[in-house]
């Protein structure tokens, strides 16, 4: 069953002004964590910090989604705040183009309170669009896109990558840890469509990769794309990473096999 078929949250839980979720449709794409869940849309402009407090301690998840406005490039930085000295999981994203390839992630909530800050960490001439809504889902590591998928366990200091052909329309990508501790995860996430070319890019901290785990599906249009997966941590501190075609240009098209890359110091 399609991940979207599960989305059932509902934005009552979140102090969200802005405009209608109509607004915003048309430029997520629909796939994975596509449909967007109702509620609303708030523009935010350059330079300037939107905070959703997320009221309801039933409230385990929420999904994000980002968008930039006429093809313009996006640039943020996400966190979650349980106090203002707390920040268990922060990341900033990079988009080349923010509307061909708007940014999606479903983010852990498990403590309370709890609030989600986006910063436009552009001009004010580059706004962006925020969703943030109840994601009525299971844990990332339960969504399926990666179900039955086998991770990649990438060491500190690691680097893997995977190339996937021009049918691929997008990837699914969760980073988490094993349940073996508070171990804290710092990874970066690039994908190019040629040599220094970075379309999007993705750098995240989590204190505890376990009960922080990252989810994201990336859209991948064009010609054949890389993706770069750097463990930016020391040595005793690995992930696992499951990286999986999961939208395909051709709707009979048989699902190509990523080929997984290097891996080095």
């Amino acid at each position: 069953m399609k991940l979207a078929a599960i989305l059932i949250g509902t934005a009552s839980a979140f102090s969200i002004s802005g405009r209608s979720a109509d607004a915003f449709r048309g430029r997520i794409p629909r796939y994975g964590i596509s449909s967007l869940v109702a509620g609303d849309t708030v523009r935010i402009e350059g330079d300037t910090l939107k905070t959703w407090d997320l009221a309801e301690t039933s409230t385990e998840r929420v999904q994000l989604s980002l968008c930039s406005t006429n093809g313009r490039p996006l640039e943020a930085s996400v966190e979650l705040w349980h106090t203002p000295a707390y920040v268990p999981t922060k990341f900033t994203v990079y988009c080349e183009d923010g509307v061909g390839t708007p940014f999606q992630t479903i983010i852990e909530t498990p403590k309370h309170p709890k609030t989600l800050s986006v910063h436009n960490d552009r001009t004010h001439n580059f706004p962006l669009e925020a969703s943030v809504v109840n994601a009525g889902v299971g844990r990332a590591s339960e969504q399926a896109s990666v179900a039955g998928a086998e991770p990649k366990l990438i060491q500190g200091g690691k680097i893997a990558d995977w190339t996937f052909g021009p049918e691929v329309e997008a990837i699914a990508i969760l980073l988490k840890t094993e349940d073996m501790g508070k171990r804290n995860m710092k990874a970066m996430i690039e994908i190019t469509s040629g040599p220094n070319d970075d379309n999007q890019e993705i750098n995240l901290y989590a204190s505890d990769g376990y009960k922080h785990p990252f989810y994201t599906i990336m859209k991948t249009p064009g010609p054949p794309h890389s993706l770069r997966i750097i463990n930016k941590n020391t040595l005793e501190f690995p992930f696992d990473a499951y990286v999986v075609p999961c939208e395909f240009r051709e709707p009979d098209a048989q699902p190509p096999v990523a080929m997984p890359g290097s891996e080095w110091a």
